[in-house]
Parts: C-alpha cells; structure tokens; sequence
C-alpha cells in the first residue's frame, strides 16, 4: 500500500513540477515579449530623427540607435519594411555598419536556418560590404528566401545581378518569378540584353519575358515581338500585342493593325488595347473595321478605344452608324450614347452638375424676388 501510495505521490509530483515550469516560462515570455515592446517603442522616434530629420538632429541620436540590443534593433528595421532611398538610405545604411548589425546580417546569410536567411534576405540591400554574396541569397535553395531577397533588391543591385534575375524569371515558384518581374523593371535598360535573350531561346516560361518587355518600351525588342506575333501558339501572339503596346517604335503600329484580324479573338483584342496604349490615331479606320467582329468583346473595345481616340474616333464611330452590319451600328450608337463610353460618362455627369447648379441658382433667385 505505501508503495502505492509513493507512485502516486510521485505522480502528481511530476504533474505539479511540468505544470509549475510551464507557467513559469509562459510568465517569462510574457515578461520578455512586454520588455522586447518597450525597447521598441523607445528606439522608434530616434530611428525615424534619424531617416527624415535634419543632419544635426540624426547625429545626436546616432549613439542611442547604436547601443540599442542588436536583436531589438534588426527587429525593428526587419518590422518597418521602410522604403527608403538617398540619404535615407545612406543613413540607415551607416546604422547598420556601425551598430554591427552588417556582421549579423552576412552571418545570417549563410545559416543553415531558412528562416534566418530569409531575414538577411530582407535586409541584404543595406549591406555594402564589399566581399558580401548578394547572388548567394538570390539564388537560395529555399524559395521564401530567393522572393524575399529579390523583392528589397534595390535598383542599382538589380543592375548588378540582372542575368541572374533574369535566369530567375524561368523559377518554378510563382513568387520568385513575381518578384523577378518587378525587379528587372527596377533595372530598366539594362534588363533588356538578358531579355532579348530570352525571347530567343523560347521555352515554357517565355510569357514572363514578354511580360517584363511590355513595361520596358524599348526599339530593340521589336524585332523579336514581331517573331512572337506571327507564332502558332495564340498566347504567345496575345503577349506579343500586350509587349509591343509598351511603346517599341514605329513599326509596333504595323504589326498591331495586322493582328486585328488574328484568329483568335483575344489576340484581336490585346491588339486593339496595344493600339490605344499608344494613341495610334492613324490605326482608327483599321480599328473602326472591328467593331463588326464576330466576338462582342472585340467590338467592345474597339467602340471604346474609338471614342478614347479623340476626333479621329468619334468621326469613324458617326459613320459607322450607318454602316450595313448591324452588330457594328448598334456598338456605335452605344458608345456614342455613352452607355459603354467612360469618357461620355463623365461629360454627362458633368452636365448634369451644371443643369442642378442652374437649377439651384434659378429657384434662389425666384424665392428672393418672392420676398417682401
């Protein structure tokens, strides 16, 4: 019996000793995570005299920001997401080497932990150090950390490692692709030569290429885009139109009117966008032809991008009121009714603004004269 008794003394010995250490380090977290909150709200004016105030007043908080906890401190500038550049930058920049936090960042690069690689990857761009592998974060074996380091790349990094970025755009994740994208419209012109590469080697992932050539009007794109728009495949065609509306030179025009009678009536409709993109007025007759298209939403936007053009629109959508195909009159006159027209839209808001301010003017003015 009292050996029993012992088992079950021990038992619930075991049971009060877990329970004791559990809300004791649940106390202690709790403590921590109240001190951690502390530290912060105490750093953060200090860190934002530093980025937007005079240079007087970012000197004499210079030494506060660097005896700050190094952890605190990476929390906060990790938290902040802040999207700095200039002096900003610089300022944070000259924080992060003289607190020693550029030390913590490179090792961080490094770790066999993702997770505290994604940390560095988000804060890579304020490393300057010139022995740092910047390419080693973008090309990480963990996805999180590739989109995370290619997202705080800022625009000179991007020209840095514009092959790599580029190579990137073909990345089985969507998310690195995603950042890729925004990254090499950072990089500007120079993104174009890895670009053009890629639209000569083809491949599944071709589309993003034209994707990040569509923001980057460029004439030397134009020479591959018009390979693409002539292609067997209609996506490869309707990114083509979308890239050559990005403004690639004259003979984008050419190319664009030529896919208004493409096959595919997506194709027809990127074209027509592209030409609207670039205010092709001289591409008006050839658009005012759609808009007896067999698809309604090729007849949609080319009413719409008709009555965007300015006078050449309108004249071409008043004759094509009395063209014989009745899908194109009945486009017509509901674009030039306004029921799909944004820009009638707002005209007719306009006046009826101006009808309710006469109204309101006329009724004032009959109730004065009315008063004795």
């Amino acid at each position: 019996m009292s050996l029993v008794f012992a088992l079950f003394l021990g038992a619930w010995s075991l049971t009060g000793l877990v329970l004791f250490l559990y809300l004791a380090d649940g106390i202690f977290l709790d403590v921590g995570q109240k001190l951690h909150q502390k530290r912060r709200r105490r750093v953060l004016p200090d860190l934002s005299v530093l980025l937007f105030d005079s240079n007087e007043d970012a000197a004499a908080v210079h030494p506060r920001l660097t005896a700050t906890k190094k952890t605190v401190l990476l929390d906060i500038i990790q938290g902040l997401a802040l999207d700095v550049n200039g002096e900003a930058q610089e300022r944070l920049q000259q924080l992060v080497r003289t607190c020693g936090l550029e030390r913590l960042i490179r090792r961080r690069a490094t770790s066999r932990r993702w997770r505290r690689r994604v940390q560095a990857a988000q804060l890579h761009y304020l490393v300057t150090h010139p022995d740092f592998d910047r390419a080693r974060l973008l090309a990480d074996r963990h996805a999180l950390v590739r989109a995370r380091a290619i997202e705080t790349t800022t625009a000179e990094q991007a020209v840095e490692h514009v092959e790599l970025l580029a190579k990137l755009l073909s990345d089985p994740s969507l998310s690195v692709r995603l950042s890729c994208k925004n990254a090499l419209l950072r990089s500007g012109a120079a993104a174009i030569p890895p670009l053009l590469g890629l639209l000569s080697e083809g491949g599944s992932y071709v589309g993003e290429a034209m994707e990040v050539a569509s923001d980057l009007p460029d004439a030397r794109l134009i020479r591959a885009l018009s390979a693409y728009a002539s292609s067997k495949e209609s996506r490869h065609r309707e990114m083509a139109a979308r890239a050559l509306g990005g403004g690639t030179g004259v003979g984008a025009v050419v190319i664009l009117t030529g896919l208004l009678s493409d096959t595919d009536a997506d194709v027809r409709v990127s074209a027509i966008t592209a030409l609207r993109r670039l205010e092709s007025l001289e591409s008006a007759v050839a658009i005012g032809r759609s808009m007896g298209d067999e698809s309604f939403k090729v007849r949609r936007e080319a009413g719409n991008t008709l009555d965007e053009l300015g006078a050449p629109g309108q004249m071409v959508l008043r004759q094509t009121l009395h063209s014989t195909d009745p899908f194109a009159r009945d486009m017509a006159r509901q674009v030039l009714d306004g029921s799909l027209s944004p820009s009638a839209s707002l005209v007719a808001a306009a006046l009826r603004n101006a009808v309710a301010r006469n109204a309101a003017i006329t009724t004032n003015r009959s109730l004065s004269r009315s008063a004795p």
